[in-house]
């Protein structure tokens, strides 16, 4: 039987006053019922636990689960996955980041914030070296905390720096943050916001010379998300482009630089596919509202794209 809408406001009512929300939505989790645990904090007033349960598909790995730091609600990615879950964010991303990870053997997380995509990787392989880079102090903090958490900082390592096309040191811009929530958009482009709440002097590097320095011997999956500096990422990536030929998901928003990207595109044979409910291969790199997120592929690893893709149970057009 289903509640009547005043049924419904008496138990919100109920569960946000009596602070039970959390704790049954926990307790429901821990039992395995995550939906039950998930519609709780939701009708809640939104409530949130100290810690978030993550749940991988079982498509992807069977019975595996990772937690991340809510603070206090404050984390908006850790919070959309506990009061919702996997599929609503970022989908399809998340799937076929983990599809690859699972194959990888190094895995480069360029922008990790407070490290949602690290953790995928982590969880979705037993043997990947994973990188996570984030310049911002505050993020970097919960993201070595959320490591801890999770017990794999030894296969994921936090690394402090700014990736681009020059060996230096730059300004960080952080945006004015009155939504309160852990910031997720800071960076070199003093533009890239009108107002900005702080600024950090950050240490930057190119990829090649972070490769070279630690002697990586192969780098095989990166994510991108570095707030429309993408372009700069992979201008100092020619090495890495050139021998190891990564796969790389990256978001094209506005004041996204395509006809950078689509140069260094084409210099060393990548395509790019774009990622929705249909993965669509594209003749160029383009802003495109619907679907945000895109993926640039060596034109040798398509046929794993491919394969990827019918695993996962998705078309390619």
């Amino acid at each position: 039987m289903s509640l009547t809408t005043s049924s419904k406001s008496i138990v919100k009512q109920f569960l946000a006053g009596s602070g039970l929300g959390v704790p049954l939505s926990r307790m429901f989790y821990s039992l395995g019922a995550d939906q039950l645990g998930r519609h709780v904090s939701y009708i809640a007033t939104r409530q949130v636990p100290e810690i978030a349960i993550i749940t991988l598909p079982g498509y992807i790995k069977k019975a595996t689960r990772f937690r991340m730091y809510t603070v206090d609600g404050r984390d908006q990615v850790a919070r959309v996955l506990w009061l919702k879950n996997w599929h609503h964010y970022e989908k399809p991303l998340p799937d076929f980041f983990a599809a690859y990870a699972q194959r990888a053997k190094v895995v480069l997380d360029i922008g990790a914030n407070t490290g949602f995509y690290s953790l995928i990787a982590a969880f979705s392989s037993d043997t990947a070296k994973i990188y996570a880079f984030d310049p911002y102090p505050p993020a970097q903090k919960l993201l070595k905390n959320n490591l801890v958490l999770n017990k794999v900082s030894e296969r994921v390592t936090m690394v402090p720096l700014a990736i681009s096309n020059l060996n230096d040191e730059a300004d960080l811009f952080v945006p004015t943050g009155e939504h309160g929530l852990i910031e997720t958009s800071s960076s070199l482009n003093r533009n890239f916001r009108k107002t900005h709440s702080e600024v950090f002097r950050v240490t930057v590097s190119t990829l090649d010379h972070f490769v070279k320095e630690n002697n990586l011997d192969s780098v095989d999956l990166i994510k991108l998300d570095v707030e429309n500096q993408e372009h700069l990422v992979l201008q100092g990536a020619n090495l890495v482009l050139k021998k190891f030929r990564p796969v790389i998901f990256f978001e094209v928003i506005e004041q996204f630089d395509c006809e950078a990207i689509e140069q260094i595109r084409e210099k060393y044979n990548y395509l790019v596919f774009r990622l929705g409910s249909t993965i669509r291969k594209v003749n160029q790199i383009a802003i495109d509202k619907n679907n945000c997120n895109q993926v640039l592929c060596p034109e040798e690893k398509v046929a794993t794209l491919n394969e990827i893709a019918m695993r996962l149970d998705y078309k390619i057009k």
